[in-house]
């Protein structure tokens, strides 16, 4: 076991921001051994948190940038170690991981920062979202929201499964915004994750059935404050636009349609006075 602990952890630090070794991993299929390794000492919390760390250098470091350039990077030729890995289906090892070790939170921090990684390449999002990753992630914000670590990495991971669509519509039968929400609530002065937690509610909003439960509880107020609070910061102000403006399609869908209609039923010069905001207000309540 301690060898298992041992090789990892080095693996690891060997490919920490450091291009030619992630190659010469995955000449040699490096993460099949991990893999191994995660099977055979499941139970042995050490073993599982460095093969994590292994993985998660091996798919590529924790990057601080959205969700939507992440996936730019990888695209242009970063993605093998990432495919290798879907490839392996180790998404299942890592909620193994997450599921038999609850109580760690530095487990879960890992853990999510190489299901972050290993959503980065669209096969595997829809594999994890397959297996419920995503109640894996939800597990981890609820048993570990006193720990900002593992809410920043929480976020990011779920940010990264929902961008794909079929992944997002299951985080959503889950409610997982209120968990989003309860974090920006909690959280409301660290910059990184109220970035990472817009970022989330960009990508989970694309749902439209996620929007309606989203508006219900009012998470564009959370949205709202994190603008507030960081105006100066253009990274955030971007993550909290796109939220809102995805948040917000339903409204203007429906303002779109309103207008055609009423245009449709008019000579376009008479419709225009009919638009006041108390007949726009009752038309979009119907």
């Amino acid at each position: 076991m301690e060898i298992q602990e041992y090789a990892c952890s080095v693996l690891g630090n060997l490919m920490v921001d450091n291009d030619a070794t992630r190659e010469c991993g995955h000449a040699c299929s490096i993460h099949l051994d991990v893999q191994k390794a995660m099977q055979e000492f499941s139970m042995e919390c050490s073993v599982m948190y460095e093969a994590c760390w292994a993985l998660q250098n091996y798919m590529d470091g924790c990057s601080t940038h959205s969700a939507q350039e992440e996936t730019h990077t990888l695209n242009t030729g970063k993605n093998r170690n990432v495919a290798a890995c879907g490839q392996a289906e180790l998404h299942q090892e890592i909620q193994s991981a997450m599921s038999e070790h609850a109580h760690d939170a530095d487990l879960q921090v890992e853990a999510l920062c190489a299901l972050g990684h290993y959503c980065l390449e669209d096969a595997n999002r829809v594999k994890a979202g397959q297996s419920d990753t995503h109640l894996s992630i939800q597990q981890a914000l609820r048993h570990h929201i006193t720990d900002r670590n593992v809410v920043y990495s929480a976020c990011g991971a779920l940010a990264k499964l929902c961008l794909n669509l079929e992944s997002t519509h299951r985080a959503g039968e889950a409610n997982l915004h209120l968990d989003v929400q309860v974090a920006m609530q909690r959280y409301s002065t660290p910059r990184d994750i109220q970035f990472r937690a817009c970022a989330a509610l960009w990508m989970y909003c694309a749902d439209a059935e996620n929007r309606e439960r989203a508006f219900s509880v009012n998470v564009h107020v959370e949205v709202q404050k994190a603008m507030i609070q960081f105006s100066m910061d253009v990274d955030l102000q971007c993550q909290a636009c796109g939220a809102l403006g995805i948040f917000c399609e339903n409204c203007y869908s429906k303002y779109y349609q309103l207008a055609t209609h009423i245009l449709n039923k008019t000579n376009p010069a008479e419709a225009v006075p009919t638009m006041t905001t108390e007949h726009l207000m009752i038309e979009l309540a119907k």
